[in-house]
């Protein structure tokens, strides 16, 4: 496997959030699934699970172009939390465990 393979895989394993909104298109109810650390990264379906799945081919063909201009890659929100907070917290508080990291980044 080659460097640019690798960091495909890389990236697209991250645990990246997904949302998903209902939506009218074309007059009919549709889905739209997002990455939103990763502007512009989505999907549509006709149905949440056709939508999540069409984002997964988004999702490589997105890092995939990002990577070839060399475009930096947002890392999952989570993931930024969690480590600024590893980094910038004090004795009194040692870490931060993974469920405050989760719901620090559904607060903020």
């Amino acid at each position: 496997m080659n460097d640019l393979a690798q960091q495909i895989e890389y990236y697209v394993r991250l645990p990246y959030r997904v949302t998903i909104e209902r939506d009218e298109c074309d007059g009919a109810v549709c889905y739209i699934a997002r990455h939103p650390e990763l502007r512009g990264c989505m999907a549509q379906g006709k149905t949440p699970d056709e939508a999540v799945a069409d984002l997964d081919d988004a999702l490589y063909d997105y890092i995939t172009a990002l990577l070839e201009e060399g475009i930096p890659i947002p890392l999952p929100i989570v993931r930024q939390i969690h480590a600024h907070k590893a980094v910038t917290s004090t004795k009194r508080w040692p870490s931060f465990s993974i469920g405050r990291t989760i719901l620090l980044s559904q607060v903020g």
